[in-house]
């Protein structure tokens, strides 16, 4: 056990520290962790409605509709999991480029909407799958909030934003230098949706 523990002393750590100090593995960690709250809520409703247990299933349903109850919770916490990563993932870098964290989030977010595939029922009623914003969609979501924080990056850099006057609110002002940024990271997810007329 000693050399198990000296080898991740001597080999192991050192580069552990070097990942944990670069900006976007960081804003990855900590953007996970956001989700923290809703994967622990989401396993004890997970185990609660799954236990090894004959006809517990029958029971839970028997208890007034408890089967439902805790299903809806593991989709609410598991099956978003995608949507409050992408938020802090893009969030956390953009805090370290000090941009505007909020209108970075909610932009990765929105582009992240927007690149997720729309079902259809065939009755001419359309959804977004659940599966695509919970764990299914993590990957995408991780990249996504990272590709709009370096797009709004390089914006922000050259000024290419709406400058408004100091007069105004910071909120309104921080809103307005978004939108250029914001379109074109619009534009970009729309693009990678394969939209045809782009």
């Amino acid at each position: 056990m000693d050399k198990i523990s000296e080898f991740l002393d001597k080999r192991i750590m050192p580069y552990a520290g070097i990942l944990a100090g670069q900006r976007h593995f960081s804003a990855v960690f900590l953007g996970m962790s956001m989700s923290m709250p809703l994967i622990i809520i989401g396993s004890i409703s997970l185990v609660l409605g799954n236990l090894p247990i004959p006809n517990w299933g029958e029971t839970l349903h028997n208890l007034g509709g408890l089967d439902k109850v805790l299903s809806t919770i593991t989709n609410g916490s598991f099956g978003i999991m995608a949507l409050i990563v992408v938020f802090g993932v893009a969030y956390n870098l953009s805090k370290t480029y000090q941009l505007p964290e909020v209108s970075v989030g909610v932009l990765a977010l929105s582009a992240f909407i927007i690149i997720t595939p729309v079902i259809s029922n065939g009755d001419g009623g359309s959804g977004i799958d659940f599966s695509k914003l919970g764990s299914g969609g993590l990957f995408t979501a991780i990249v996504m909030g990272i590709v709009t924080s370096e797009i709004y990056k390089i914006f922000a850099v050259r000024n290419w934003t709406i400058k408004m006057p100091d007069t105004v609110p910071a909120g309104v002002s921080a809103a307005f230098s978004s939108i250029i940024p914001g379109f074109t990271i619009i534009f970009f997810a729309m693009k990678l949706f394969n939209f045809s007329f782009i």
